[in-house]
């Protein structure tokens, strides 16, 4: 992969945005990892972190298209993802303590599939406990059952 290209293509996108964003950008494995600095982070995260899922899928779209390669990509702004990624995972250990002390089900607010893949794979390991995603839609979430 060349990421200089990928770095280029990156800039003159977020250049058109004429918002003032800085970005860094590492290539692991078969990713690549954008992360973006802004003063005006607000509007490229939107309620609930649907902006930037957007602009990471537009990103990926352009970067496969204008690199002809198969690119997975993380985008994160001023560690949007990195804190609430965190948070969902104290918020899952959390959950399965109580669920596993009290025997009884608990269910989780309604997530995007990102978010609901943190609490799957944070709680993979606990054998006392079980994770389901139920419901639909914007109403999908997690419950976390005794096992």
């Amino acid at each position: 992969m060349e990421i200089r290209k990928a770095k280029k293509i990156i800039k003159e996108f977020l250049k058109k945005t004429t918002l003032d964003i800085d970005f860094d950008i590492k290539e692991e494995k078969d990713a690549l990892l954008i992360d973006l600095k802004s003063e005006e982070a607000q509007v490229l995260i939107g309620q609930g972190g649907k902006m930037l899922s957007e602009l990471q899928m537009i990103l990926g779209r352009i970067l496969r298209k204008q690199l002809d390669e198969q690119i997975y990509l993380h985008v994160d702004i001023n560690q949007y993802k990195a804190n609430k990624e965190k948070y969902l995972k104290e918020l899952a250990k959390e959950t399965a303590d109580k669920v596993a002390l009290g025997r009884k089900e608990q269910i989780l607010f309604p997530m995007n599939s990102f978010e609901r893949r943190v609490v799957h794979m944070e709680l993979a390991e606990r054998e006392e406990i079980k994770t389901e995603s139920i419901g639909s839609g914007l109403d999908r979430r997690v419950i976390i059952r005794p096992a």
